[in-house]
């Protein structure tokens, strides 16, 4: 309610400022003194609407599903609003989670509380497991002096299994002992057809105290290595140098163990094999005495007897050898020479040849 007061003036103008709106009211006279008579004055003033945005889901799967926006008036005015939607992602939730509609705006008829047109915001698939997403929705008013809307949030719900763990695997898997220093590549994979949100580290470990192949005696030593897979990817490699070490020992083929290890993360291990190229010894094991020749007045003398293998190749496994001294010859047993035990000798694994002593 407002109050004319006399002022002594022809006319005058009073303004009321209430809230974001204000109402100048001019007041004249005419009267021969120029006066104006004290008056009420009852001036009804109407705020702008506010506008809303509501979304028809306010949780959607990532895996195509998609929600509407829509706007609303709190109260019809006389000319049409229009709103202009925005999204942006909430950090670690990025712009390509979603898509927005071509359509971004929204328009409200002239003396209508609802919105016309359809925009709406779509989840993006992919096979990342990760947390759920957030996407703040806004929109920009345009038209009858309305403020912009509050905005509003939405979840983008992960319909992905965590990975059942990163299995290593090296190739080539198989050298020949021979073969001289190759290139190995180790590839660590993550199972299964889902991927991590975060970036791991793969420590990998060449060779172990439990292998068939014994570093150093069978292969040159392996520094540890680190692989990488980053955010999303299905594997990550790194590769070395193995060298193998030749040798002429017959024997099985032996295995190297590829292991690693990553915080929270099941790690299965692969493995190399070195393929042997040498056959077994075949033929007769030779046997020498030294000396070879003794003179009857020679006192007890002790003879060495050597055992050869046949061929240039050893044996995994020592080989026993049982050695008779005088099953044949001229001489006499007991008669020509004291009588001789048998008595066994031994070729070592991965030797040519081996030694015993008699009298």
């Amino acid at each position: 309610t407002l109050t004319a007061v006399d002022t002594g003036s022809a006319s005058g103008a009073i303004s009321l400022v209430t809230g974001d709106n204000s109402v100048v009211i001019e007041v004249t006279g005419r009267n021969v003194n120029h006066l104006v008579q004290p008056k009420t004055y009852t001036v009804k003033v109407r705020r702008p609407p506010t506008v809303t945005l509501a979304l028809s889901n306010t949780s959607i799967s990532e895996n195509s599903e998609s929600t509407t926006v829509t706007a609303t008036l709190s109260s019809a005015m006389s000319t049409a609003l229009t709103v202009t939607i925005s999204a942006s992602a909430v950090s670690p939730a990025v712009s390509g989670d979603f898509t927005l509609s071509t359509n971004k705006v929204l328009t409200i008829a002239a003396n209508e509380t609802s919105s016309t047109d359809t925009v709406t915001i779509t989840g993006v698939n992919n096979n990342v497991d990760a947390p759920n997403k957030t996407v703040t929705v806004s929109g920009t008013a345009s038209g009858g002096g309305v403020s912009n809307p509050v905005s509003q949030t939405l979840t983008i719900t992960d319909d992905d299994d965590a990975p059942t763990g990163i299995t290593l695997a090296a190739n080539p898997n198989s050298l020949t002992e021979n073969g001289g220093a190759k290139t190995v590549t180790v590839t660590a994979t993550v199972n299964g057809s889902t991927r991590y949100a975060d970036a791991k580290t793969v420590a990998v470990t060449v060779g172990k105290s439990e292998d068939s192949a014994t570093e150093v005696s069978d292969y040159a030593t392996v520094a540890d290595l680190s692989i990488e897979i980053a955010a999303g990817a299905a594997s990550g490699s790194k590769s070395f140098t193995l060298t193998p070490s030749n040798d002429v020992l017959d024997e099985e083929n032996e295995t190297i163990s590829v292991e690693g290890t990553s915080t929270g993360v099941t790690v299965t291990a692969g493995q190399i094999t070195i393929t042997d190229d040498d056959a077994a010894p075949s033929g007769a094991i030779s046997l020498k005495a030294s000396p070879g020749a003794l003179e009857e007045s020679d006192a007890s003398t002790k003879v060495s007897v050597t055992a050869t293998l046949p061929g240039t190749t050893t044996r995994r496994a020592d080989t026993e050898v049982t050695v008779k001294v005088g099953e044949k010859g001229t001489a006499t047993e007991g008669t020509d020479y004291a009588t001789v035990a048998d008595f066994t000798l031994t070729i070592a694994a991965g030797r040519r040849s081996g030694t015993a002593k008699f009298d």
